[in-house]
């Protein structure tokens, strides 16, 4: 049988039943194929009523409808053989497909339908599932290029789909990973080693639509398919995750009042810069700051002023000392300063004498007018200790001098004043 010529193989099915229906769902969309016209005598045949939905002509004669569609190949669908006939007489018998043969070519369309059916509900299925996903899932070719972009990751990076679909992934990253991205995706297909696929899900940096950089959790896994290779992505923002990580660092590190050091990071701070100072041979002096006339604040006042005026002198306090120097509040109202690299007692007489004044102005706070001072304990490495704990104790004990000498002034340890 010859190919007719045309824009598709012109078809016309007799018969406009559940078959005819079901060939004309299935080979709707085929370019090879062009149903021409469905014929049956029962106007409410359910072929014959989805070929009126979809524009094919209709005939209730089945003469008329071979005369009309000539030249064609007739499906007869009736299981009738005075139609073939009918048929075969107009059309000739390489034209005319009836009988057991169109029987079987029926039960093939049917399954054909089915078939697609499921595939499409199946696709459907999954689309809503990668759609509904919580986390972002986004698919690149091997190429780079994005071929799906769920709504979490729409969500993340601030992108609608259709304007990053097609796209190079590299989109999505700040530099310098955006110009390194396509040397390491070639390097992976040379060697078949890479640093995040088929790894853990690992920490990287990337970039919204509004050009914002974030945190974001991504695991990478490859994806064979006939067509090539794919990658498959799965990315979470952990910008929540890392702010509370950096809450709890700061919960265990620093004064919740005045965000300075606590003592757990100052302890940790003495030991590190007392190892440099013993390596390096340098001096190192350390401070204990005790207010004076704290106490009827609070008593007075009320506990609210109090701790603004702690507030204000940690602030006052970290405006005398240098970025690698360390103030630290370690209980109420103590205080103390680090001096990582200090030059001898005048060093640590220059930053006591700052602290001392930086109290002369009154604190205002709440309405409220606060006077205090000071009273400072010294001590020096090697010369007044050679070990954390000594040191320590010391500069304590010279601060409890600085106070029995009449407080505001500042003492040395193991010296009786300056």
């Amino acid at each position: 049988m010859e190919t007719l010529q045309g824009i598709g193989q012109p078809i016309l099915l007799l018969g406009g039943g559940k078959g005819a229906r079901a060939m004309i769902e299935t080979l709707w969309d085929e370019e090879n194929v062009c149903i021409v016209g469905v014929a049956d005598p029962n106007p409410d045949a359910l072929g014959l009523c989805l070929a009126r939905e979809r524009g094919i002509p209709t005939f209730s004669d089945a003469l008329e409808a071979l005369k009309a569609c000539k030249p064609c190949i007739a499906v007869n669908l009736t299981g009738l053989a005075s139609i073939s006939e009918m048929a075969v007489a107009e059309l000739g018998a390489e034209w005319v497909l009836g009988g057991e043969e169109a029987r079987l070519i029926w039960l093939m369309i049917d399954k054909l339908k089915k078939a697609k059916r499921e595939l499409e509900r199946s696709q459907a299925e999954m689309q809503a599932i990668l759609h509904a996903a919580v986390d972002g899932i986004i698919v690149i070719r091997s190429t780079g290029e994005i071929v799906l972009f769920n709504a979490a990751a729409e969500g993340l990076f601030g992108y609608a789909a259709a304007e990053v679909l097609g796209s190079n992934v590299s989109m999505l990253m700040p530099e310098p990973d955006r110009s390194k991205h396509d040397e390491h995706i070639r390097r992976y297909l040379e060697t078949g080693r890479g640093r995040i696929i088929g790894k853990e899900a690992r920490e990287v940096t990337a970039m919204r639509k509004d050009g914002e950089s974030f945190p974001l959790e991504l695991s990478v896994n490859r994806l064979e398919l006939d067509d090539g290779l794919y990658f498959v992505g799965v990315v979470r923002d952990i910008s929540a995750r890392k702010q509370a990580e950096e809450k709890i660092r700061q919960l265990a590190h620093y004064d919740g009042l005045t965000g300075l050091p606590n003592r757990s990071l100052f302890f940790e701070r003495l030991g590190q810069a007392l190892a440099q100072a013993q390596r390096y041979a340098h001096q190192l002096g350390l401070l204990f700051v005790d207010l004076d006339g704290f106490k009827p604040v609070n008593d007075v006042h009320g506990h609210d002023v109090g701790d603004l005026v702690l507030k204000e002198v940690a602030r006052r306090f970290q405006q005398c000392v240098r970025a690698s120097d360390t103030v630290a509040r370690i209980g109420g109202d103590e205080f103390v300063v680090l001096l990582p690299e200090v030059d001898g007692k005048s060093g640590i007489r220059s930053v006591a004498g700052k602290l001392l004044r930086v109290l002369d102005e009154p604190i205002r706070v709440m309405d409220v007018s606060c006077v205090i001072g000071c009273s400072i304990g010294a001590a020096l490495f090697p010369d007044h200790a050679r070990d954390v704990d000594q040191l320590v104790k010391q500069a304590d004990t010279a601060m409890y001098e600085a106070k029995r000498a009449g407080k505001n002034t500042i003492r040395f340890a193991a010296e009786d004043g300056l």
